[in-house]
């Protein structure tokens, strides 16, 4: 068989699949296969249909975990850890637990189990990759993963593994008394100890100097894309990913420690008396907001937007620190509360809410408080929900009001919930309440026990889940299924995931035909067979990335009947066999940035006695990366 898995065919896929797939990858098909749902005894999957589709009875407590890729469902209990396929199916055999308890990290096709005295790899049919790696400390290993690294921490030591277990680098000694810390992105590995911070790439090769510690206390650590900002006691620096230092270190001018910010290509930098701003290389970005008040300020941001609050006001500066708008003064005694969306800025005061745009204009009316405690606020889209304590109250993003309010008795703080396509309203422990988005109810009131757990949304479906039942909704507040019963206390994760497929379209001239079948997914590999091809004759397999407009018939070239259905980026040559048949393997990369990319396969093949041409094509299909099928 023949394997288009080169490196350099694997990095054209990819390279061109970026290239030409971007826009696809934003809107890729997500299937929602229902929810996992765990108990005090159980793991079960209930569908949008509301049946239960799987249940596993197992120890006390059960804990689960999904992998959106392949997908997988992780459990684990009292005895080990189960992995799961979307039907519920086992995937290889119990991982057993070897200690007093069992914890697991997922990570890309990875699933790690850690147990007292080792870390052992599994891939996602549960097969064991790699040998147990044996603890070095005197306590219990805990783990980061990503980027393809598996890293493990113990009291003494740090040490990167590859996903398949095999040792990089030499190990990175302890040099303080707590355990080390790790956070991975962007191709560099961060370890933190008492006295230092250390940037190493993923072969584990340090980058850079050791950043030693200025104050007393540990360092803290933001790793944001190409940039390491490392935060004393004392001061704030910025580091580019090989260690180099960015500007000059800022000097703390409040009481304590800084807090700090990233937000796009700015860096925030609160102290107990003022906001600065700079930007990645370090460089001062507009003036230091001082307090007005008594307290540390508050900052909140949005893509453009960084709003600074303090006992006495509220400002809204663009990204270069340009106010927008004059301050907003509080109405009330207590501090603003501050609500922000890429194109709103809700002011919550004691007596009063009010909406802002980001150019700190009003919009509409203040909406006066009507109960006793301060209104609590959501917003999504196009839709705003003011919580009194007596009614909720729905608006547009410009302050008008949308339907009537809808008087209640009591809510909490997460009993009004505002989703993509409805909102809902936990009233008095004792109803749900499913409206529209522009407050109109839908179907009855529904019924629950005292102890509510929590409510979720999906495009077309409401789970409502209390302390022993289960029930699914659709967006019309009709129940869909039965009810389910639970042993206790159940907790639902919604099972989403981007999706994969194979379509065949166009038609074959002559009589090869094309098939694919595999696993298209990101980490998949896809195989594309021709067969019913003349014996023993060259083919070549195209690959193109989007359909033509129109598929090009090759009449005029002498082979009439025959078509092409994609540009051509790739192609590749085989022969076929004594009974007419090839195949090539296609690995596609491991990277979610790859999800929603679609490409088209094609053969051609030589036929001379077929046409005037002598080639006869066959059907494309066409392959969209998923992260499972």
């Amino acid at each position: 068989m023949n394997r288009l898995t080169t490196p350099l065919r694997q990095l054209t896929l990819a390279a061109i699949g970026m290239l030409t797939g971007a826009a696809a990858a934003q809107n890729y098909p997500t299937t929602c296969g229902g929810y996992v749902v765990t108990d005090d005894d159980s793991v079960r999957v209930v569908d949008e249909q509301g049946s239960e589709t799987f249940r596993l009875v197992l120890g006390n407590y059960p804990n689960a975990k999904i992998s959106t890729i392949g997908p997988r469902i992780v459990v684990t209990d009292n005895a080990g850890t189960r992995i799961l396929d979307r039907s519920g199916v086992l995937l290889g055999s119990l991982i057993p637990n070897l200690g007093s308890f069992q914890t697991v990290a997922l990570g890309e096709d990875r699933i790690v189990a850690i147990d007292y005295d080792r870390v052992r790899i599994f891939d996602l049919d549960g097969n064991q990759i790699g040998a147990a790696i044996m603890q070095t400390g005197n306590q219990r290993q805990s783990i980061a993963i990503g980027d393809g690294r598996v890293v493990v921490i113990d009291t003494d030591r740090v040490r990167i593994f590859d996903k398949d277990g095999v040792a990089i680098g030499s190990p990175i000694n302890n040099s303080g008394t707590f355990r080390q810390s790790v956070t991975i992105s962007g191709g560099r590995i961060v370890v933190t100890d008492d006295n230092s911070v250390q940037i190493f790439d993923k072969d584990g090769l340090p980058k850079g100097a050791p950043i030693t510690r200025t104050g007393t206390g540990r360092q803290r650590v933001i790793v944001d894309g190409d940039r390491v900002i490392v935060i004393d006691d004392d001061r704030v620096r910025i580091f580019d990913k090989d260690g180099a230092a960015q500007g000059a270190p800022i000097t703390r001018t409040g009481t304590s420690r800084p807090q700090v910010k990233v937000c796009g290509n700015r860096v925030i930098i609160i102290d107990t008396d003022r906001v600065r701003v700079f930007d990645r290389s370090g460089g001062a970005v507009g003036a230091p907001v001082t307090r007005t008040g008594n307290s540390p300020q508050t900052v909140e941001t949005t893509k453009d937007r960084i709003v600074i609050t303090d006992d006495n006001r509220t400002e809204i500066f663009d990204k270069d620190m340009v106010p927008q708008g004059a301050p907003i003064l509080k109405t009330g005694l207590d501090r603003q509360n501050v609500v922000v969306s890429d194109d709103r800025i809700i002011i919550v005061d004691q007596d009063r809410t009010r909406i802002f745009d980001k150019a700190g204009a009003q919009k509409g009316a203040p909406v006066l408080r009507t109960g006793t405690e301060t209104q609590r606020v959501r917003i999504d889209g196009n839709r705003i929900l003011v919580t009194d304590d007596n009614q909720v109250r729905t608006f547009d993003l410009d302050g008008n009001a949308v339907g009537a309010p809808i008087p209640v008795t009591y809510v909490e703080e997460y009993d009004v919930l505002l989703f993509s396509n409805c909102f809902t309203i936990v009233d008095n422990f004792a109803t749900v309440s499913i409206y529209d988005r522009d407050a109109n109810l839908q179907g009855s009131a529904i019924s629950v026990g005292y102890g509510i757990q929590h409510i979720q949304a999906t495009a077309d479906r409401v789970l409502v889940i209390d302390d022993n039942r289960i029930e699914v909704y659709s967006m019309t507040g009709q129940q869909v299924g039965s009810t389910i019963t639970s042993t206790g206390e159940p907790y639902a994760q919604q099972f989403c995931f981007a999706t994969g497929s194979l379509e065949t379209y166009g038609v074959a001239c002559g009589s090869a035909q094309q098939t694919a079948f595999g696993d298209p997914r990101v980490g998949g590999t896809v195989t594309c067979e021709v067969t019913g091809a003349p014996a023993t004759s060259l083919a070549v397999m195209s690959v193109g990335f989007g359909r033509l407009p129109a598929p090009v018939d090759l009449v005029s070239f002498g082979a009439p009947g025959c078509f092409v259905y994609s540009g051509t980026a790739i192609s590749h040559p085989l022969v076929t066999s004594t009974e007419g048949f090839g195949a090539i393997n296609l690995d596609l990369p491991f990277n979610e940035a790859y999800l929603g990319v679609q490409f088209s396969t094609q053969f051609f093949v030589l036929d001379p006695p077929a046409n005037g041409l002598g080639v006869v094509t066959t059907e494309a299909v066409e392959t969209t990366i998923g992260q499972g099928v």
